[in-house]
């Protein structure tokens, strides 16, 4: 049940984004450093030796998308929900705020780059043999889109899921889990510029519900 908004609480959208972008520069530490790999498996293999700095950059980057995202709502007059899940707080948008959210995020989506785009997890509830590396690297990768909706929807409770990673093990199963930083901070870039459109120019058109 979501919290219930006192009467005289009021809600900063200027402040929402002060601290999306204080999670966002914490999730950037360890994007930095495994940025210029080019390969998925040596990106992995870097990560691996930084498992502190890969959880905790996960869990950030989506607080900063899902707060990036309440700012939003709060500029077009919604409510900025106790929801943390990414799609769901996305959707219900205005569908010409949307439709320029998208555009800024494709434009970003297309430039052609050589460097990795994420990292996978292998995460295995049991002591780990020569037979269990054989079987996790039989494992096929998630398979997700990479248009907005996509990855939304595939990273849309990484906040909840990766700040709780300690405590999903399952004895004797393999558990992979991406973390499509790259895409992720696509969007992140897009939001930030629209919420921050929208302070400059308080309910424009482009940021008004339908």
């Amino acid at each position: 049940m979501g919290r219930k908004q006192p009467k005289s609480e009021i809600r900063d959208p200027l402040t929402a984004i002060a601290m999306a972008d204080a999670f966002r520069e914490q999730a950037h530490i360890f994007i930095q450093h495994i940025g210029p790999e080019t390969d998925l498996d040596k990106a992995t293999t870097h990560a691996a030796g930084r498992l502190g700095q890969l959880m905790a950059s996960a869990t950030t980057l989506a607080l900063a998308i899902e707060i990036y995202l309440k700012a939003l709502r709060i500029l077009v007059g919604m409510n900025p929900s106790s929801d943390h899940n990414l799609w769901a707080l996305y959707k219900k948008l205005p569908q010409q705020l949307k439709d320029l959210i998208e555009a800024s995020y494709n434009k970003l989506n297309s430039e052609e780059r050589t460097d990795a785009d994420g990292v996978l997890l292998a995460l295995y509830g049991g002591p780990m043999t020569e037979e269990v590396l054989q079987q996790i690297k039989a494992t096929p990768a998630p398979n997700g889109g990479t248009d907005l909706k996509s990855v939304l929807l595939n990273a849309g409770d990484a906040f909840v899921t990766w700040r709780y990673l300690y405590e999903k093990g399952q004895p004797g199963k393999i558990q992979l889990f991406e973390y499509g930083y790259k895409r992720l901070d696509f969007i992140a870039s897009a939001l930030r510029e629209y919420t921050m459109n929208g302070i400059a120019q308080p309910r424009p058109d482009a940021l008004k519900g339908g």
